[in-house]
């Protein structure tokens, strides 16, 4: 939760450092490392937690878990109106 809220006030920063009239790419990479590290720790933190549910469930809950978590991507996608198939031009 700490790290959410940090990445929500770097994004913030990064967001009106953008705004500025003289903003510049160089004015500006030191915040996006900054909220890259950010994202790199969440997800670290993510496969953490993934790993650790994974020595506590069977193999077979695991699976049941991970379809869910797909199932939910996809509604998800569906939502957003984005297709895992390619799109019919």
């Amino acid at each position: 939760k700490a790290l959410r809220e940090q990445m929500k006030a770097k994004m913030k920063a990064l967001h009106e450092a953008i705004a500025q009239p003289e903003a510049t790419r160089a004015s500006v990479d030191g915040l996006v490392n900054e909220a890259n590290a950010l994202k790199a720790q969440m997800f670290s933190q993510k496969i953490d937690g993934l790993f650790a549910m994974k020595e506590v469930l069977t193999p077979e809950q695991f699976a049941k878990m991970q379809a869910k978590r797909q199932e939910r991507m996809n509604k998800k996608h569906e939502k957003w109106g984005k297709s895992d198939s390619p799109s019919k031009e």
